[in-house]
């Protein structure tokens, strides 16, 4: 069996729900053209309508409050490390038990 995670969540498959609230950013005829170009389904929240994104909002707040707020970060200048750099150090150890998790 052959799994590329880090693949597939940086290259999702066409029919990708974005959905995101109504920022600027997302707004924007920039951002619209990306999702476009990927095939992706662009989902936006409605105006004045705070319950649209509630389901998601509790998920990260879940890993917010199970993940992030009970780590204990080392000293600042690790965090200098590219995401790129922490994967492949990441990925070294614990391939196997990565791909058993997705």
């Amino acid at each position: 069996m052959t799994c590329n995670v880090w693949r597939d969540l940086r290259k999702p498959s066409p029919g990708l729900v974005d959905h995101s609230d109504r920022g600027s950013q997302y707004c924007s005829a920039d951002y619209r053209l990306l999702v476009k170009s990927h095939d992706f389904i662009a989902s936006i929240s409605g105006r004045g309508n705070c319950f649209d994104n509630a389901l998601v909002e509790t998920v990260f707040k879940t890993i917010r409050v199970e993940l992030i707020w009970r780590t204990a970060f080392g000293p600042r200048d690790q965090a200098s490390i590219s995401p790129a750099a922490f994967e492949v150090a990441y990925l070294g150890n614990n391939r196997e038990e990565q791909m058993a998790l997705h």
